[in-house]
């Protein structure tokens, strides 16, 4: 990481991974920023589809808005964490902001956050509220008000209990998201090992209590019903396996922070993952219930009963038997 950034200038990364029906959106909506000191680098992770070259296409255009245009395409898939990594190393400005290829931007996002950071010094993550669009809907055709904002009420984002919070349930709104960039210096680039990159940052600068999150209460982001992005539950032929993955990247954060948890927190959150794991396998894999029951759930309950108490244990067992009986 470069430790003297241009303090004017927003960075934005657009990552991309088959994405051609939407990238030549988030492009659109990154030509229209109001504000002018941007430089903008896209990272296209080996996709199978035209988003390349529609990338490409747009060159001429981003070179002639920005003060600085970077694009790539890896030359095989990384994956999202591996090529963010490499984006943020690249990156010069001051701050920040992830954008995935699927999304899109109004035209006063860097602008309400260039102004948080003179506003808000002490700040070091910037967060906005946003709109749920459809998978099909074009940034050109947009109405704001016709669509939906993310938060129904302003988040609680106080460094006292944030990540407690964030270890029970994620109340960020990822995709509104900027950092300073000296946030990468104090705490790293993002663990490659977890696909959930955004939750687990967050856990990890939250836990010290040291870390400034602020909310900029104004919709500035198009977040699109991708059918297929990770947290997706359109059950389309990708579902067990996307879903499988982000499963398995949820448990690894509950593990890995759990040293940072006080009291009994750990177990009982992760008994309430195991029985969300449960009753995916029970609706989607119901073959495998049983084996996940006895390999993984069983194992754990009989560990920690004293903390859960007799109700769970006896919970797990008739769970496990009717899985058996149902087989």
């Amino acid at each position: 990481m470069k430790t003297n950034y241009d303090i004017d200038l927003f960075s934005l990364l657009i990552i991309c991974y088959n994405h051609e029906k939407y990238i030549r959106d988030a492009i659109e909506s990154a030509l229209a920023q109001k504000y002018d000191n941007i430089e903008i680098i896209i990272c296209d992770d080996c996709s199978t589809d035209h988003s390349w070259e529609i990338i490409q296409s747009s060159m001429p255009e981003l070179q002639k808005r920005f003060n600085r245009v970077v694009a790539f395409q890896n030359p095989h898939n990384l994956g999202l964490t591996p090529s963010l990594n490499r984006m943020i190393e690249e990156a010069n400005g001051a701050v920040i902001f992830p954008l995935s290829g699927d999304d899109m931007m109004t035209e006063n996002y860097a602008a309400d956050i260039m102004d948080a950071c003179l506003k808000y010094p002490e700040a070091s993550v910037f967060v906005t509220d946003g709109y749920w669009v459809e998978e099909k809907d074009k940034y050109s055709e947009l109405n704001p008000s016709l669509l939906s904002p993310f938060y129904e009420q302003k988040p609680d984002l106080c460094k006292e209990t944030l990540f407690e919070r964030l270890y029970w349930h994620n109340c960020i709104f990822a995709p509104g998201v900027s950092l300073r960039s000296d946030v990468y210096d104090k705490f790293g680039l993002y663990d490659t090992d977890i696909c959930i990159e955004d939750l687990e940052y967050w856990l990890r600068i939250s836990r010290t209590k040291e870390t400034e999150f602020v909310y900029i209460d104004k919709q500035d982001v198009f977040y699109r019903k991708n059918p297929n992005s990770a947290s997706s539950k359109e059950k389309n032929e990708h579902f067990v396996r996307r879903w499988l993955t982000f499963l398995d990247a949820s448990e690894k954060i509950i593990d890995k922070y759990a040293p940072y948890v006080e009291g009994d927190g750990y177990i009982r959150r992760k008994w309430q993952f195991l029985l969300d794991e449960w009753q995916f396998y029970r609706r989607n894999i119901p073959k495998d219930e049983s084996k996940m029951l006895k390999s993984k759930l069983g194992p754990f309950v009989k560990a920690n009963w004293r903390v859960l108490g007799w109700k769970q244990l006896i919970e797990y067992y008739r769970m496990y038997a009717s899985a058996l009986l149902s087989r």
